[in-house]
């Protein structure tokens, strides 16, 4: 089962005694979600933006945005920058702004 694909699940059950008497009861599944998903960047692997040179320090200069198809705190996203340029450039963890 993948809760991506199909999260909740429905029958029917029966109960008869031997007098023939019947009852019915629903049955209701819920798909919980497994981190099985890698966040990724539905716009693109790779960004471009161009900033003036004399653009002030702290200038918001870019907005990434990365997906999930994990539900809740599976699917939750943190940015960060990991390269040697991360001296000149922040991200805000939650909102991808880069500065």
């Amino acid at each position: 089962m993948d809760r991506e694909t199909k999260e909740t699940y429905s029958f029917t059950v029966s109960a008869r005694d031997g007098g023939g008497l019947v009852s019915n009861s629903t049955v209701n599944v819920i798909i919980l979600d497994e981190n099985d998903n890698s966040p990724y960047f539905p716009q693109n692997d790779f960004y471009k933006t161009d900033i003036n040179e004399k653009t002030h320090l702290g200038a918001i200069i870019l907005t990434v945005v990365a997906d999930d198809k994990d539900s809740g705190p599976n699917g939750q996203i943190t940015y960060s920058i990991n390269n040697s340029n991360a001296d000149l450039f922040t991200i805000d963890p939650v909102s991808g702004l880069v500065r």
